[in-house]
């Protein structure tokens, strides 16, 4: 073949620079540009968690101590109806310590699957328009409806018809997860397959646990334990917000404890992955920890570097700080909207 005409869309991996890592929606759990599944039990509140997660990045909030990408959301939802929603979306709201919902949460009800060529076109269209910075499908199987949820033919034309983007696509848990067998959404495995990353929420001992089952991208998070507290007015987070290597919550407060005691001790401000470094933890959980103990006014960081918050050392004790903070009120979803992006 005439090199003057050599084939389009290949690449000499010895040419052109490093790429840049990963980016990510939100930190560590929704890369930008891929599929990632969220499933669980019926009733497990993954359509209250995809909201929740919509609101922060319109706003550009971390969410459960996780840094993201602030942009437009477009919630694709097959499941209730613009009403339903929007009571939610003003609970939620209310939760914030908003009067009404805030902006660039864009709400569109699939009145077909979105296999069909037309849906499809409409969402296409409203993408290019919107410019969405993440796409949520709720569910897969109420938006793509198919003849076998367990072919793997099936499922795999049915996961092509999510490359819109960025897609958190809302799923539910497979008949052997909830019998104690394999971990994963109902159906077949080329789910799994195809979303770069995989989450599940499960309720456990009156708390919610969102817990990441796939990474191509790195490596599994720790689980992250939470609380809503939910009426027929309102929807907030209750409750400390933390990061577990296990099920018990015991390590969080640890963490923060170890955390404040080393920065007592400390005379110069550090860099988190050099604290990270020389407590011998994990460096997500010690940047989420520290996120925690920013909010309750605990540490500050000065470019880019930690230390303690300017109190008054000689009337608290590190003993009595740590105590402060195992007893900080619940981190209600209002105290983010410190953003200039939110208005009360």
């Amino acid at each position: 073949m005439s090199e003057r005409f050599a084939p389009a869309g290949f690449f000499d991996l010895a040419h052109g620079e490093r790429p840049p890592p990963t980016s990510w929606v939100v930190q560590e759990l929704i890369p930008e540009g891929f599929v990632t599944n969220l499933y669980g039990k019926t009733g497990s509140k993954k359509s209250m968690l995809a909201l929740m997660i919509a609101f922060h990045v319109s706003q550009g909030l971390p969410f459960l101590g996780l840094d993201l990408k602030r942009g437009k959301v477009l919630y694709l939802d097959a499941e209730m109806n613009l009403a339903e929603f929007r009571l939610r979306a003003f609970q939620l709201a209310k939760g914030w310590g908003l009067a009404r919902p805030p902006a660039d949460v864009i709400y569109h009800r699939l009145e077909g699957p979105l296999s069909d060529p037309a849906v499809q076109a409409d969402v296409r269209a409203a993408i290019l328009y919107y410019k969405p910075r993440l796409v949520i499908v709720d569910s897969f199987s109420a938006a793509l409806p198919g003849r076998d949820s367990n072919s793997l033919d099936d499922v795999t034309a049915r996961v092509a018809c999510l490359s819109l983007g960025t897609v958190l696509v809302l799923d539910h848990m497979g008949k052997s997860t909830e019998q104690g067998g394999a971990r994963g959404p109902i159906g077949s495995s080329a789910k799994t397959f195809f979303a770069r990353s995989v989450l599940s929420l499960r309720q456990e001992d009156g708390s919610l646990v969102l817990q990441q089952e796939k990474s191509n991208f790195g490596a599994v998070r720790p689980p992250i334990r939470f609380r809503l507290d939910a009426d027929n007015e309102s929807i907030a987070l209750e409750g400390p917000v933390f990061v577990t290597a296990s099920p018990a919550s015991g390590e969080s407060d640890k963490l923060k404890g170890k955390i404040i005691r080393f920065l007592e001790a400390r005379t110069e401000d550090i860099r988190s992955a050099d604290m990270a470094r020389e407590l011998a933890e994990n460096l997500p959980s010690v940047r989420n920890t520290l996120t925690a103990l920013r909010k309750a006014g605990l540490v500050e960081m000065i470019d880019k570097k930690w230390r303690l918050a300017n109190l008054d050392h000689s009337l608290t004790s590190p003993k009595e700080l740590v105590s402060d903070v195992m007893g900080e009120p619940a981190l209600s979803i209002h105290q983010f909207t410190d953003s200039p992006g939110v208005a009360a």
